[in-house]
């Protein structure tokens, strides 16, 4: 073989070579979109039930009589009268305040990936069940097949709300009334991503020549029903008329327990899926 076609055929191994390294830091465009799984739940108590809940006024039970009502600057207003039982609770509403956004991925070939996105001021997410939020967010990531991608959100600050639940709640023999349940803290959790209707430890390929449209859904069934177990079998303070608020702050002392029972199912009710 001539010296020279042998020089050529390296010189064009090499070519490709450094073509395949270039196609592999294109940037391709993720769009995401959010989305709210809601919750809903009706109580039918037996006698003996409507006793237990009646008589659990522990430290554990987020309406307890002593909680009160607490208000959004974080004051607690107590209504006067006895206890009475949820009779249904259903969350169709929530916000959550994005701050950043870290994305780490593993590729078959090229580079491991690392971006970190900051969201100034913060980004206020409004949800609704059944409809993907207006605010949407779009970021490049080098295009090719990616092994492992993980996202890290980053949500609200120390006087700030990270995340809010809203819906309707209705008690013994009065009216529905406002739900919300707002926790204001700076918090943050990591999510693996996966693809639609597979399972995580699947490949997810992202390419330049298409945008890849993305979800982060935040399961509000997973949530609440970890969180309020059994949760008609917990009481709210006094009575109330159709159009009030009650409200569930961990601003409120008296209401650590079911937010540090949130702190861990969180990360567990958040799912990133890419179509």
């Amino acid at each position: 073989m001539p010296k020279s076609f042998f020089y050529i055929l390296i010189g064009f191994v090499l070519l490709l070579a450094g073509c395949k390294k270039d196609e592999l830091t294109l940037p391709a465009e993720v769009d995401m979109q959010f989305l709210l799984n809601p919750y809903y739940a009706d109580a039918e108590f037996d006698d003996e039930e409507k006793k237990e809940a009646d008589e659990d006024n522990s430290d554990n039970n987020p309406f307890s009589e002593s909680d009160g009502i607490v208000a959004d600057d974080g004051t607690s207003q107590n209504i006067p009268g006895n206890k009475i039982q949820i009779e249904s609770l259903e969350i169709n509403r929530g916000k959550i305040v994005l701050t950043d956004i870290e994305i780490e991925g593993i590729r078959e070939q090229g580079e491991d990936v690392y971006l970190a996105i900051p969201f100034e001021p913060p980004l206020q997410i409004d949800m609704k069940e059944g409809i993907a939020s207006d605010q949407h967010i779009s970021f490049d990531l080098p295009q090719g097949i990616y092994e492992k991608l993980e996202f890290r959100f980053f949500l609200g600050g120390e006087k700030q709300t990270a995340i809010q639940f809203q819906g309707n709640i209705k008690a013994g023999n009065s009216a529905k009334a406002g739900f919300n349940f707002r926790y204001i803290k700076q918090e943050d959790f990591q999510v693996r991503a996966m693809r639609k209707n597979h399972r995580p430890t699947e490949n997810i390929i992202i390419n330049k020549d298409k945008t890849t449209k993305a979800s982060m859904i935040i399961d509000a069934e997973n949530l609440f029903s970890a969180l309020l177990i059994p949760p008609f079998f917990l009481s709210v303070p006094g009575s109330y008329d159709a159009g009030n608020e009650i409200t569930i702050s961990n601003l409120n002392k008296k209401n650590k327990a079911i937010f540090g029972l949130m702190q861990g199912r969180l990360e567990k009710s958040v799912s990133v899926v890419f179509e």
